[in-house]
């Protein structure tokens, strides 16, 4: 068998045991995956391998290819968590089969990001396998929490492995483009607070929905100050939770929204969040009943990757002679671990880059091309041989 079709098998392979692992967040329950990884890497020559327990079903997993250490390490990362698949009566296949048909991967997490994680990994099996002459350690870290408040990064970006690195890899569905910037994802709670009454007499109560009706409006009418990004998408805002009372006959003293806002790196959150509080004070002024609480739920920053970093630079390079591809920096509405990532001191410049198509996250009936998925794995291991092998 040649080495191309034993990469293929072991990708494919890969992806569909992944996938047949429930990773579904919440709960998560991300350990055995992380555990099967672990047991795949010890079997296929990683020099290192350590799990970082989170929590009791919760955990991280490391893979170390170790060089020479003459240079800083290259990260490879990926998330082990996946979103709930909906209802199932819309899926062709089961979610978790990891079926494979017409060319295609199928599965919650074909995508976002099993495939993904599943190249990376195979990636280092025959970086190894090869001989590279690595100059620095290839590291692949997946994490847990990713969907949720990256919990995960968090601890990785804490650990040893972090530290001296010269470039962080993640996986997220680009569809082979090399994304260099998202957005940042500011996700507020906002409470109003009333009294109860008998709803036979609601002049004697303070109706708490009554109030939220009027600050959603002010955010409906919200307009961001920024400058734009060129390859972005501008800001957005959009309530998407609400809730509120108790009984029909009870006028509701309490209602809470919560709110998902998109950022640019040219914004700032902190002044967002006191922007949103000064327009509700307005409503505040004409109503002095009105009371209101403003809670972060999770504060993810936007990311932004100077294009002329030799990891951007090199992987353009890679792009054109492994791919045929003329890659260019891009932007991604959406948000990743990066966004943990660059709050931690030594940062490295941080690129997205993976096989499936972006619309294919969360998506129902989830899949990947086998064809690309392939063409990613080649593209990881050249990557790193540029970044870690002779100069």
């Amino acid at each position: 068998m040649s080495v191309r079709n034993s990469i293929k098998n072991d990708v494919i392979k890969l992806t569909v045991d992944l996938i047949r692992i429930n990773t579904v967040n919440p709960p998560g329950n991300e350990l055995e995956a992380a555990e099967f990884l672990a047991s795949w890497m010890e079997k296929n020559g990683f020099d290192e391998v350590e799990i970082q327990k989170i929590d009791k079903n919760r955990g991280n997993i490391i893979g170390v290819i170790k060089g020479s250490g003459e240079k800083p390490s290259l990260i490879f990362n990926g998330h082990l968590d996946v979103a709930p698949p909906g209802d199932l009566r819309h899926w062709k296949y089961d979610p978790f089969e990891g079926v494979i048909a017409d060319g295609k991967i199928y599965g919650r997490g074909a995508a976002d990001m099993k495939s993904g994680l599943a190249a990376l990994t195979v990636a280092a099996k025959y970086v190894k396998k090869h001989e590279y002459k690595l100059k620095g350690d290839l590291i692949v870290s997946a994490v847990a929490d990713e969907v949720h408040l990256s919990t995960g990064a968090r601890v990785f970006a804490e650990s040893k492995w972090f530290k001296n690195s010269c470039g962080i890899v993640i996986a997220e569905p680009t569809g082979l483009r090399l994304v260099t910037a998202h957005r940042g994802a500011l996700w507020l709670k906002i409470e109003t607070f009333g009294k109860t009454a008998h709803t036979s007499m609601p002049h004697l109560g303070v109706n708490a929905i009554y109030h939220m009706t009027k600050i959603i409006e002010k955010l409906r009418e919200y307009r961001f100050k920024y400058s734009p990004v060129k390859i972005l998408p501008p800001p957005t805002l959009s309530v998407s939770v609400i809730q509120g009372g108790y009984r029909v006959n009870v006028v509701p003293d309490h209602c809470e929204i919560q709110v998902d806002i998109r950022t640019l790196p040219t914004q700032n959150h902190e002044e967002i969040i006191n922007d949103i509080a000064k327009n509700i004070d307005e409503l505040k002024k004409k109503d002095p009943t009105l009371k209101y609480k403003v809670s972060v739920i999770a504060d993810r920053k936007p990311v932004h990757t100077d294009p002329n970093s030799p990891l951007v630079q090199k992987a353009i390079k890679v792009g054109k002679e492994v791919l045929n591809m003329d890659l260019k920096p891009e932007g991604a509405p959406f948000f990743s671990d990066a966004a943990e990532f660059i709050k931690h001191p030594g940062c490295p410049p941080v690129i997205l880059f993976a096989a499936a198509d972006t619309e294919q996250s969360h998506a129902i009936n989830e899949h990947v091309e086998i064809d690309a998925l392939e063409r990613s794995v080649m593209f990881y291991m050249a990557l790193a041989k540029e970044m870690l092998g002779e100069e």
